[in-house]
């Protein structure tokens, strides 16, 4: 099975690009994890919390890499099962990776992949800056209410963009995006692109990010430790002030 992992800074054409390489049948099966934490933060009600919300208020409550990633690491996972099992020829991974701990799992699965007809490419959607902030003006996105906003996000993306492709800089490839140029010539580019051929050996990137020392508390712990730590929040997030019941976690 081939995977591409679709990623970029703000409003550079991600979720737009997508539906344009299924319908060119270049991949016949779509994870979109930003799409899945939108949808589960909108099911947050701390007024009237319940084990269905706990996830949801837990994770409104706590936006930030630390919390998310592992999260959404589950979920592209268990979605790259369940693709492969459903006999998928192409996955593609929308705004995946997005942080440093994210390229070293694309990294890692490329370098699992054992089938002459696999291989991984981390494609990475480069728009201009005036560009950037023109759509994200017409898109009107919660967050993006202003151009200052925007440009901020936009260089928070071009400031780490490099630290957080690193650990699958084999496999990343770079399609520029015109002003102008329609979706189509856009999914024909990466269309193109060569994916990385697989090797029995894990790739050099993979390793070497196998063997860093890990960078929070989520990749030094054990399941178990994880598990525990994550019980206990999701009960604390169910806790609001006008709930009077006690929190066993406490």
């Amino acid at each position: 099975m081939r995977a591409i992992f679709l990623t970029g800074g703000p409003n550079v054409g991600k979720t737009t690009t997508t539906p344009a390489l299924v319908r060119r049948k270049v991949c016949d099966y779509v994870i979109t994890p930003g799409v899945w934490l939108r949808g589960l933060v909108a099911r947050r009600n701390l007024e009237r919390p319940t084990p269905e919300t706990d996830l949801a208020n837990y994770v409104g409550n706590n936006w930030s890499n630390d919390v998310l990633e592992p999260l959404v690491l589950e979920h592209v996972r268990d979605h790259l099962r369940l693709a492969e099992a459903r006999g998928a020829q192409c996955v593609i991974v929308e705004g995946y990776p997005r942080t440093a701990g994210e390229s070293v799992f694309a990294a890692t699965y490329a370098a699992e992949l054992t089938s002459a007809a696999s291989g991984v490419a981390v494609v990475v959607l480069d728009l201009s800056d005036e560009d950037t902030v023109v759509r994200g003006t017409q898109r009107a996105r919660a967050g993006d209410d202003t151009a200052t906003s925007l440009v901020h996000r936009l260089n928070y993306w071009r400031k780490n963009a490099e630290t957080i492709l690193a650990p699958a800089k084999d496999y990343v490839r770079i399609v520029s995006v015109a002003s102008g140029q329609s979706v189509s010539m856009v999914a024909d580019a990466i269309a193109a692109l060569p994916l990385s051929p697989t090797a029995a050996a894990p790739h050099a990137a993979a390793a070497e990010a196998a063997e860093a020392p890990p960078s929070s508390f989520w990749r030094a712990s054990t399941e178990v430790e994880r598990a525990v730590v994550v019980q206990m929040q999701l009960r604390l997030a169910g806790c609001s002030k006008r709930r009077r019941a006690f929190c066993g976690s406490h």
